[in-house]
């Protein structure tokens, strides 16, 4: 109701579409700040970390196996979020989660690194669901999506990026006197 509202006064004085273009980016930004706040760095790493497993293991199912030789992108989309949650709720006490210290302690971690993770996470997520569309569905998607997320390069960008500031994040160790 408030949006509308303000869309309205904006209206009147010509800037009802930047006022938009401005709110939008403002509250994504919001809302990757609080969804990294609430999780932490160790649960948006095991969630990074198993969203590039599940997309492994989906683009590599035999699906003609299963009799689905065109599996729909709902399907896709459901076995990928219950591969990210299976790995996500076992990893932190298998062996691979003790590994990458992984366990869901509470780290303290700048809000910057922690508001990075988090847009990396979700920009892989969104770049991967992306990828799933058949390209008739891809033309319902704003241009700006697109180039962000659909292009051939920038879907090689989200894949490696988060990789990338994973190896160069370097949590500060504590020195201890005694």
């Amino acid at each position: 109701m408030f949006l509308f509202v303000a869309n309205l006064g904006l209206a009147k004085i010509g800037l009802a579409n930047s006022a938009w273009q401005i709110l939008i980016p403002i509250l994504l930004a919001l809302a990757i700040f609080v969804y990294s706040v609430s999780l932490g760095r160790n649960r948006i790493l095991a969630l990074l970390l198993s969203t590039y497993v599940a997309l492994a293991v989906v683009k590599a199912i035999p699906w003609p196996m299963f009799r689905l030789d065109n599996p729909s992108v709902g399907l896709k989309i459901v076995v990928m979020l219950a591969i990210i949650f299976f790995i996500f709720i076992f990893m932190p006490n298998s062996a691979l989660g003790d590994t990458l210290g992984l366990g869901y302690k509470k780290v303290r971690t700048a809000l910057m690194w922690l508001f990075v993770f988090a847009l990396l996470q979700l920009g892989l997520f969104a770049s991967i669901i992306l990828s799933f569309l058949p390209t008739d569905n891809l033309t319902k998607v704003p241009d700006m999506v697109k180039q962000v997320f659909v292009r051939p390069e920038a879907a090689f960008i989200w894949l490696v990026l988060p990789m990338l500031v994973i190896m160069l994040y370097r949590k500060k160790k504590s020195k201890f006197r005694g």
